[in-house]
């Protein structure tokens, strides 16, 4: 499967009225890559709807049903067209403004091609920008601190204070920030990584259903979340006291 990005001005097609459609062709692309990039389209392909001009964000999911073939908007044989049908909408959609300021799309091809208007993308980048767009914000209540172990407090001499955090807890126990080891920061590594894999999971999955089986995921990932939250937070608990 391969992954494309494709433009549109909201006020000629927007993503509101292809959902309206169903589906539609992409016709009126009268540049010689972004034709390339329409013919390099396979059935299944997932395509970034992406509003230009006016709200410059991208607003959804599309997928290619039909492969290339002539543009039927003229008699010109040049150029082609692909079908496309809605897959997903973003909860919220992803800015340019986002997409600059995120380090791992430094890359991307509407960056780098910003006129271009069918583009491919790395899986790697599609799975962000979904990632972004139809990101659900239980998931990213979970701070650094309710993943972080705990610590006895030790002699105030060996107590290296944070002053973005507070040292003690009831004046028992020194949060790890303030004073990490190896263990403690291994650990940290394993469950951020442990929930990078869940939100990916996510993304990818989002991406290949439809609108209305997207509260019945959520629910089921937000079970799994709160699963592995809980034992993160165990295992965290018989750390310290094996400590």
């Amino acid at each position: 499967m391969n992954y494309w990005l494709v433009k549109s001005e909201p006020f000629k097609y927007s993503w509101e009225k292809f959902r309206q459609d169903g589906r539609t062709f992409w016709d009126g692309v009268r540049n010689y890559q972004a034709r390339n990039n329409l013919q390099a389209m396979k059935e299944g392909d997932l395509v970034l709807y992406y509003h230009s001009n006016e709200d410059k964000a991208v607003v959804g999911i599309a997928k290619v049903v039909r492969e290339a073939y002539q543009d039927p908007t003229t008699d010109d044989t040049t150029w082609v067209v692909v079908d496309l049908v809605p897959e997903n909408s973003f909860k919220k959609p992803v800015t340019l403004e986002v997409i600059k300021q995120n380090e791992k799309l430094q890359q991307i091809a509407l960056l780098r091609q910003s006129r271009l208007s069918v583009m491919p993308l790395k899986r790697e980048e599609f799975d962000v920008v979904v990632g972004l767009g139809m990101r659900v914000d239980p998931f990213f209540s979970i701070t650094l601190k309710e993943i972080m172990p705990r610590k006895k407090k030790t002699k105030p001499e060996e107590i290296v204070a944070d002053p973005t955090e507070n040292a003690t807890t009831n004046g028992e126990e020194e949060n790890v920030l303030a004073n990490p080891d190896l263990a403690s920061i291994n650990m940290l590594c394993t469950n951020v990584a442990l929930l990078n894999t869940i939100l990916n999971l996510q993304a990818r999955i989002l991406a290949k259903i439809n609108d209305q089986d997207l509260a019945q995921v959520n629910a089921e990932i937000d079970v799994l979340l709160k699963k592995h939250h809980k034992k993160a937070l165990t295992d965290l608990t018989e750390s310290d006291k094996n400590a």
